[in-house]
């Protein structure tokens, strides 16, 4: 299963970075700073974000690698029967990857397309605390694996910009289990210095 998402990530690269992209103009280079929220549309969770990155010319187009930080905390109090009980989750998840850039309105405003691939870690960890008997019980975990992206974004002007993008996210399985996918839906302002 590795071996095969492999290749399929290295075929999008080789496959992105040979197409050509009509219409696309180069960005040149520039420091990108950007926050973002994100949903998980499968367990309705909610993170924020923040990340950082470089804006580039690369082939026909404009390319970016980006750095991302998101954080998803989640608490609530519950009562089963006679005991109460503090439940939490915390979520953590950085993210590495590379975007390529279509249709990029390098000076101007105006809508682009982007793809891209790269690799995160994940942390994730839960507790629940039995109030009434004092007693707590909970696991961490720690994942990674592949992200493969798509989004559209807007640049409003040469320095701000909106974007929606779907980052799936595979995991790499463990122990002979299958691997997972995740599909969130985030949305970010990047800001272009």
């Amino acid at each position: 299963m590795r071996l095969r998402m492999l290749r399929v990530v290295v075929g999008l690269l080789f496959a992105v970075w040979l197409v050509p992209s009509a219409g696309a103009q180069a960005g040149g280079g520039a420091i990108l700073v950007r926050a973002g929220v994100g949903l998980d549309v499968i367990e309705l969770g909610l993170a924020g974000g923040v990340g950082a990155g470089y804006r580039f010319s690369f082939g026909p187009g404009t390319a970016e690698a980006l750095v991302d930080v998101y954080y998803s905390p989640y608490w609530e109090t519950y009562t089963a029967g006679s005991n109460t009980f503090n439940y939490s989750t915390t979520l953590i998840i950085v993210g590495v990857r590379a975007n390529w850039l279509f249709n990029y309105p390098s000076q101007s405003k105006g809508l682009y397309e982007l793809v891209g691939t790269g690799f995160f870690v994940g942390s994730y960890s839960w507790e629940n605390y039995n109030i009434t008997t004092d007693y707590t019980e909970g696991n961490d975990y720690v994942a990674s694996g592949t992200i493969l992206n798509l989004g559209l974004g807007y640049a409003f002007s040469r320095r701000v910009e909106v974007r929606a993008e779907v980052p799936v996210l595979v995991f790499f399985g463990a122990y002979g289990s299958a691997s997972a996918v995740a599909i969130p839906i985030t949305a970010s302002v990047l800001f272009r210095f």
